[in-house]
């Protein structure tokens, strides 16, 4: 099996599951061809929620971030 031109995301999971981890024995390379698109369709509704819920992560962080400064700027949490 020779090096393709072009190597896909596809190409790669392949080589990592056939070759390297040697997982041909519980899913055979026309079952994982199959599998492929379904596979890529939930990784990218993963990625589009994972970068949707960073956004608001960094929005809250920021908020938090202010309000802990106007808080301390008042005299924060009282003298320990």
């Amino acid at each position: 099996m020779g090096v393709p031109e072009i190597v896909t995301m596809e190409d790669m999971i392949q080589v990592l599951l056939f070759e390297f981890l040697s997982l041909d024995k519980w899913i055979s390379p026309e079952d994982f061809e199959k599998l492929w698109p379904h596979i890529n369709s939930i990784f990218t509704v993963l990625f589009l929620v994972f970068t949707v819920w960073a956004f608001f992560q960094k929005k809250a962080t920021k908020k938090a971030a202010k309000e802990l400064h106007l808080m301390e700027s008042r005299g924060g949490f009282g003298r320990v």
